[in-house]
């Protein structure tokens, strides 16, 4: 226990020096997209809670679940998890303040799942969470998040390791309090043949910026990335997805799908990128986006960055409005204009629903769906 605690002395007293120096990351892309939180970051102190109720469940007692400081969580955070996305004050600060990582540890040939449940309660709060999967495992993790509304002020640090043949699904369901500035930062590392799935669902939140790095590190790794959202009101999201292809014969396939209505603003950018050690890979991305009323904006910007020419990538971007064909076709049939709109929304996200090997899962992950539709 005392080598944890003198490393993390260490890594805070670096964190502490740099705080300083350190600049809020720039919410500006381009010349003519700007989503910023309505936010003071001077009113932050260390008087935030590290650890929010938190309830893991796993099916297999086998699986390690450790909350504090302990020799296992070292090799998450080396320098080799840093990246420019994560080297601003809003990651130096987390991890001055973060006390209380969690790990989750899957042995090695064992299959399980694990159900979390984040309530965010107190006014600002710090989360981090690592995942070890060992090799021959796998392990679905369902991670749902809501909170109260005095939730101000939201941070959360995740790290995935896949060892050799290990795969991990991780579906997140965001219901995030509607006055909560949220930003997530996420990455994971994958060895020979292993797989991550992530799934997100963005629901709630009056800023969200999440940012979810794959790096593809031997051969025949692959990542899985989907992404859905709906933003209403005035809500800010700003998501970023990449897949960094090291070894040859990887794949990455990153597909992000949103909705937005009344005053929201939306962008996501993607980035897939090829190394030159990358041989026979094959990367895929698609950024698309609904528009449902004429003062909500939304951008979509993929990337393709190919340092080696054997490769298969491809990506695609689409921003457009509802079909009013459609939606006067509906409405001829006998619904209202929300009915049908909502009708065409839910068409809209089933392709990636489709894509579930579990019916009970996408059922249910349509449902989230179909409340939050119905209750604007």
């Amino acid at each position: 226990m005392k080598k944890t605690i003198d490393w993390w002395s260490e890594y805070k007293n670096k964190n502490t020096m740099n705080l300083k120096s350190v600049k809020l990351p720039s919410f500006k892309y381009g010349l003519n997209i700007l989503i910023k939180p309505d936010f003071i970051f001077d009113e932050l102190s260390s008087e935030v809670i590290s650890s929010n109720n938190i309830k893991i469940i796993s099916d297999k007692k086998e699986v390690k679940i450790i909350n504090g400081l302990f020799d296992e969580i070292i090799e998450f955070l080396d320098e080799k998890w840093e990246d420019q996305h994560s080297d601003n004050f809003v990651w130096h600060f987390h991890n001055l303040f973060s006390n209380s990582p969690i790990l989750i540890h899957i042995p090695e040939m064992t299959s399980v799942n694990i159900n979390i449940e984040n309530i965010i309660r107190e006014k600002n709060t710090l989360f981090s969470l690592f995942i070890l999967a060992d090799r021959g495992s796998k392990a679905k993790i369902i991670f749902n998040k809501s909170g109260e509304n005095k939730a101000n002020y939201s941070s959360e640090l995740v790290r995935v390791i896949t060892k050799e043949n290990s795969s991990v699904e991780l579906i997140n369901i965001q219901k995030l309090p509607k006055d909560l500035i949220f930003f997530q930062n996420r990455k994971s590392m994958g060895e020979v043949n292993s797989e991550v799935s992530w799934l997100d669902i963005f629901i709630g939140g009056k800023y969200i910026r999440s940012e979810t790095t794959s790096c593809l590190n031997n051969l025949l790794a692959r990542v899985k990335n989907n992404l859905i959202y709906f933003a209403q009101d005035n809500q800010k999201y700003d998501f970023y997805s990449s897949a960094i292809h090291n070894s040859p014969e990887t794949k990455s396939d990153l597909t992000v799908k949103g909705a937005l209505i009344d005053q929201a603003r939306a962008l996501s950018r993607g980035l897939i990128k090829i190394m030159p050690s990358a041989s026979n890979s094959e990367g895929y991305e698609k950024q698309e986006a609904i528009i449902l009323s004429s003062k909500a904006e939304a951008d979509a910007i993929p990337n393709l960055e190919i340092e080696n020419n054997a490769v298969k990538c491809s990506h695609g971007s689409t921003v457009g409005r509802v079909d009013n064909e459609k939606l006067f076709y509906l409405m001829s049939r006998g619904l209202n204009e929300k009915e049908a709109r909502n009708k065409i929304i839910e068409g809209y996200f089933a392709p990636i629903f489709d894509k579930l090997i579990d019916n009970q899962l996408a059922n249910d992950l349509k449902e989230v769906i179909i409340n939050s539709l119905n209750e604007v």
